[in-house]
């Protein structure tokens, strides 16, 4: 009789919202080491949203990925229910591998970068779980469930993209030198979200630059010196051509059933490719 009851417990709960089962699915002991890195990227309407997921075992960026064994699922997807994604196999995460096809592997500079999308994982032997969506809203909620056989999954985590903007300086392929300030600015500010600045380049003294830049409030403008990205270039007088990547960043809800915490980021960006001179 036990069983019978636990088993329409669980049937239940698949069919019914991911709120009133919550309580049963999350933190568990096989869940207790894992943090969650939870992103979804927009390069604009126009183009697919990738959302990934990366879980790791310890916390930090160096801590080694999260097994999942047997029948343990990442699911993911936007404005569908827990039932939808339990039920129907579009909701399953393909494996980073499975996806070379629309998204590629760059290696730089100990990194991992997913073209077009600018994605960075700090681990070669790291898997992620990722999937493009091609008709996404971007008004609606992206989902991410971990789904493991005996009721000790984690239940939804949560994001929505921020709103889309472009970048009107610099232009691209312009050539600034780096004895005055870079001006940046942007279209549609005002948002309550973050803005970040990545500049990444080689240069042709041999050396790479790769900074992240934590701008002040979206008010559409920024001034950005020199030294906040030129520590990384071996002499003075080189050239190098640089990527400024953008971003605007909405900070989600990831499950507590994740024991050691998690993020999860919707991310709106857009990039110029420019000549830095002396």
């Amino acid at each position: 009789m036990e069983e019978k009851v636990a088993g329409l417990a669980l049937a239940t709960c698949l069919l019914l919202s991911l709120a009133a089962c919550d309580g049963d699915f999350d933190d568990t002991e096989e869940n207790a080491e894992i943090y969650a890195r939870l992103k979804v990227f927009s390069n604009g309407d126009q183009s697919p949203a990738l959302l990934m997921a990366d879980l790791r075992e310890g916390g930090t960026d160096t801590a080694s990925r999260a097994e999942l064994d047997g029948g343990d699922r990442v699911l993911g997807s936007q404005g569908r229910s827990i039932g939808d994604l339990i039920g129907g196999d579009g909701g399953v995460f393909d494996t980073v591998g499975q996806l070379t096809e629309s998204v590629s592997e760059l290696e730089l500079e100990g990194r991992v970068f997913f073209r077009p999308y600018q994605v960075e994982l700090t681990n070669y032997d790291r898997v992620a779980y990722a999937r493009l969506f091609d008709d996404f809203d971007r008004n609606a909620r992206f989902y991410v469930y971990l789904w493991r056989d005996e009721r000790d999954s984690v239940g939804d985590s949560w994001t929505t993209l921020p709103p889309p903007f472009e970048i009107t300086t610099p232009a691209g392929g312009q050539s600034l030198s780096r004895s005055g300030d870079l001006q940046l600015s942007w279209t549609n500010p005002g948002s309550d979200d973050l803005m970040r600045l990545l500049v990444r380049g080689d240069c042709d003294d041999g050396s790479s630059v790769a900074e992240s830049i934590e701008l002040g409030a979206d008010d559409g403008a920024e001034t950005i010196p020199a030294s906040a990205y030129d520590d990384d270039i071996a002499t003075g007088s080189a050239e190098c051509h640089l990527r400024l990547l953008l971003r605007r960043i909405n900070q989600g809800y990831a499950n507590t059933g994740y024991g050691r915490g998690g993020l999860f980021e919707g991310i709106e960006q857009r990039w110029v490719d420019i000549r830095s001179t002396p």
